[in-house]
């Protein structure tokens, strides 16, 4: 199950559940821990590719900014499951990313994936809709 949350009219928040809308994916020119950077992919519902770079999610930095944060929970036998996106900039609605975090990790989540590449608010909208809406 995806979970996207996004701002509703008016400010409130608004979660979205969908189920297998997004896939992930690896990265053919760049397999998992070459040059020590971690790069995968997730399609969007439109057939959009969208590159994050994945850190375990004990080992995340809390101070993004101007990112679409994608909470994952990878198991055991190294399938992912997107659990939860949210915008991290001075327009997200949710909050400081470190009690985000931590309530991602309390539901399972044990990677965040960062989507730097949306250049802005409604860019990152954008792509959370096509991930999970």
């Amino acid at each position: 199950m995806l979970m996207c949350s996004r701002a509703s009219q008016g400010g409130a928040a608004r979660v979205l559940e969908v189920a297998g809308a997004a896939r992930e994916m690896p990265l053919a020119a760049m397999a998992e821990g070459s040059h020590g950077l971690a790069l995968r992919a997730w399609r969007g519902r439109s057939g959009k590719r969208y590159v994050v770079s994945v850190y375990p999610l004990d080992d995340a930095d809390s101070d993004y900014a101007g990112a679409l944060l994608l909470a994952v929970s990878r198991d055991a036998d190294g399938s992912r499951r997107l659990m939860e996106a949210r915008e991290s900039s001075d327009l997200a609605f949710t909050g400081y990313n470190g009690r985000w975090l931590a309530a991602m990790r309390n539901r399972g989540a044990n990677e965040l994936h960062v989507h730097l590449l949306a250049a802005n608010h409604e860019a990152r909208r954008r792509t959370m809709v096509d991930l999970g809406s």
